[in-house]
């Protein structure tokens, strides 16, 4: 978004805000009455754009919703739960549990965080367009995202965690492809059942950290081993299995210790090959 865009109003034909949808509180009045029953302790402005904004005094949008307070938060538009209002921007912005269909809503720049720890959706539309903190996090329940455009602009230190609601490993939620992310992103942990080499080799050229809830098909092409091809990658993390026990390393997370030692090393795709072959882990080893 340009910068004229984020500091003239922005009215269709008709002289109201086009961010504003049909659904949502068309008056000062009720926005101020929804700020009062869901940030009974917080000082808000809302701009003559209807959008609200942090006041001076207390700039950060924390931890909000939850289940006591979903029936205040948000509306239901067809059987799903949406925000009624739309944010300007925020310094920290954390939806905490609240349970919402739709990212709608949702400050348009956040300079710091923007976490949330249950969303049900089909696309990241309403997702702010530029996340500038140290984490950006998204906790999907019941979602299939078959891309990721959408996705914000993100900070040069952005940590992005993108997996299930709950045990991040668990299969309700999918992320068929990483089209539409950041190529700037640097560190990412992703589980919802990605396991797509080939998008990562593709989409995140810039990668340096990289956590994988979900080990790779055996299947896919190009294979696991192929990461080394990424020239800033430093690491990569099996976490989804026994890291969170005292049972054995599972055959993914050895594959992930050969393959990390090379990739520390002298970066020798074949040398590393030779290893997680006789390591018996061939699944591991395919080009």
């Amino acid at each position: 978004m340009k910068l004229h865009e984020i500091i003239n109003p922005r009215k269709n034909k008709y002289g109201y805000n086009i961010l504003l949808h049909d659904y949502m509180y068309q008056t000062k009045e009720e926005i101020q009455d929804w700020c009062k029953r869901v940030f009974p302790n917080k000082s808000l402005h809302i701009n003559h754009q209807l959008e609200i904004e942090p006041a001076e005094d207390d700039l950060d949008f924390g931890l909000f919703g939850g289940r006591s307070k979903d029936e205040e938060a948000t509306i239901d538009v067809k059987g799903q739960k949406v925000l009624p209002v739309q944010f300007a921007f925020a310094i920290n912005f954390d939806l905490g549990n609240l349970e919402l269909n739709s990212f709608v809503g949702c400050p348009i720049i956040v300079h710091r965080d923007f976490e949330c720890d249950e969303v049900t959706v089909t696309s990241l539309e309403g997702m702010p367009t530029g996340v500038f903190g140290n984490r950006l996090k998204l906790a999907f329940r019941n979602s299939t995202l078959q891309n990721l455009e959408g996705f914000p602009t993100i900070g040069e230190n952005t940590n992005v965690t993108l997996v299930n609601r709950g045990t991040p490993n668990s299969s309700h939620s999918k992320i068929l492809s990483l089209k539409g992310i950041d190529k700037n992103i640097t560190d990412l942990s992703i589980g919802c059942c990605f396991s797509n080499i080939k998008d990562l080799l593709v989409y995140c050229p810039n990668l340096l950290n990289l956590c994988l809830y979900s080990k790779p098909d055996h299947s896919s092409n190009p294979g696991f081993l192929n990461l080394m091809k990424m020239k800033k990658l430093k690491g990569v993390d099996g976490a989804f299995s026994s890291s969170h026990s005292s049972g054995p390393k599972t055959d993914f997370e050895r594959a992930c210790d050969i393959f990390n030692k090379h990739l520390e090393g002298e970066r020798d795709i074949i040398d590393c090959q030779e290893e997680l072959i006789t390591s018996g882990l061939k699944n591991y080893a395919k080009l």
